[in-house]
């Protein structure tokens, strides 16, 4: 297409000029002097090079600061992608919440705060974002009042693949992708900020053999899991292309919500490098940690922040584990 000929133009250029003056000697380069064509030919290799660049292929992970964990196991993922590819893809974390949401979405993160340390609040809001009439509430919501930014932060970015790594991200942000591969973007939704290189208007290409959403022209679109604990229904949305989930909990789960044994990938938790290449094991992590060599370890964790009891729950645990000693 015309990507391929601009592309290509430098070198038929360069090519013609110099089978020209290979076979009309200096009567071809008193017609057509070098200086004549120098303009246009560093015009098109700067084009041909923002091209070139623009050909990198781009990640969009989309998250909410609601907590540490979330954005940890974003950087952990973008750390693996780029030691295995390099500079070829270019990863983006965005907070998508708080970047491009109206009030009151925009404050999630204060709210979270506030909320973590009141357990009987925190399990209140947990329980009825679970309840099916509340939960459709509470999205249909978010469509209304947030949609228009997700699609504005989609457009900007502009991402060969999406990644959610947060429950809030799954509903919201498919909806967005999938009016962006009908409409295309809105003006306003690429005017600010602008992007290095050329503006191409962005559409997913359709692909044949392709499934899920990218046979239906949309960007493809990736759920990751960042929680070990109950299966919030959030995470788990049939719409998606592949979800990955760090247990058979999750597994059953998300089957009964409709997701299928072809979308679903059970991986763990997205660790940091540092962390994958520990390999002190056994009994020399045991002697460096100062734990008892002849007795189990239980390990308890409340996410980035430390959410809930941890001290009643780490009590409880050794109360239940010692009677059945």
């Amino acid at each position: 297409g015309l990507m391929r000929l601009l592309l290509s133009l430098p070198l038929l250029l360069l090519s013609h000029g110099s089978s020209a003056a290979t076979s009309h000697g200096s009567s071809a380069a008193a017609a057509a002097p070098p200086h004549a064509l120098h303009p246009l030919l560093t015009s098109l290799r700067s084009v041909r090079e923002r091209l070139t660049r623009r050909r990198k292929k781009r990640i969009l992970i989309l998250i909410s600061d609601t907590g540490g964990g979330h954005r940890a196991s974003a950087q952990a993922l973008a750390g693996l992608i780029g030691r295995q590819h390099g500079e070829s893809i270019e990863v983006s974390i965005v907070d998508v919440w708080t970047n491009y949401a109206p009030y009151p979405f925009n404050r999630m993160v204060s709210q979270y705060r506030y909320m973590q340390s009141r357990p009987l609040l925190w399990g209140t809001m947990y329980r009825t974002s679970a309840f099916p009439p509340t939960r459709f509430l509470f999205n249909s919501a978010q469509r209304l009042l947030a949609k228009s930014g997700i699609r504005a932060c989609i457009a900007q970015h502009e991402p060969d693949l999406v990644i959610s790594m947060h429950p809030l991200c799954q509903t919201v942000p498919l909806q967005a992708l999938a009016s962006l591969a009908h409409d295309g973007p809105s003006p306003s939704s690429v005017a600010s900020p602008p992007r290095r290189g050329i503006r191409v208007r962005w559409r997913p290409r359709r692909r044949a053999g392709t499934s899920g959403g990218e046979a239906r022209g949309r960007v493809p679109f990736v759920t990751v899991v960042t929680d070990l604990g109950a299966a919030h229904p959030l995470w788990l949305h049939p719409g998606v292309d592949l979800c990955f989930v760090p247990s058979s909990s999750f597994v059953r789960a998300a089957k009964s919500k409709g997701l299928t044994d072809a979308q679903l990938r059970l991986h763990g938790l997205p660790v940091r490098h540092d962390f994958a290449v520990q390999r002190r094991r056994g009994a020399a992590a045991r002697r460096e940690l100062g734990l008892h060599a002849d007795r189990k370890t239980v390990l308890v964790v409340g996410g980035g922040d430390g959410v809930g009891r941890l001290g009643a729950i780490v009590c409880a645990v050794a109360a239940e584990l010692g009677g059945r000693a």
